[in-house]
């Protein structure tokens, strides 16, 4: 399967700028994110609408800091 042209361009970008760092840490988050469940992930969407930045939170999980235990407490309240 082909990345689509839009997906080529960023590659092709990150590639002209040299910059594998900036990669490696798009594929991190990315695969963190895809490991997710969808309940999780709405928990984590939750807090980017409440103002946390998003890629903060997918790097603690990457990471293996990100608490969780606020899911527990919202899931309690209904």
């Amino acid at each position: 399967m082909m990345p689509s042209p839009v997906i080529e361009l960023f590659i092709e970008d990150a590639l002209q700028r040299n910059n594998p760092r900036e990669l490696a840490i798009g594929y991190m988050r990315y695969e963190t994110l895809r490991k997710l469940n969808t309940r999780r992930f709405a928990y984590l969407n939750k807090l980017n609408l409440e103002g946390r930045n998003f890629d903060d939170m997918v790097d603690e999980i990457a990471a293996g800091t990100f608490d969780w235990s606020g899911m527990a407490e919202q899931e309690d309240k209904q």
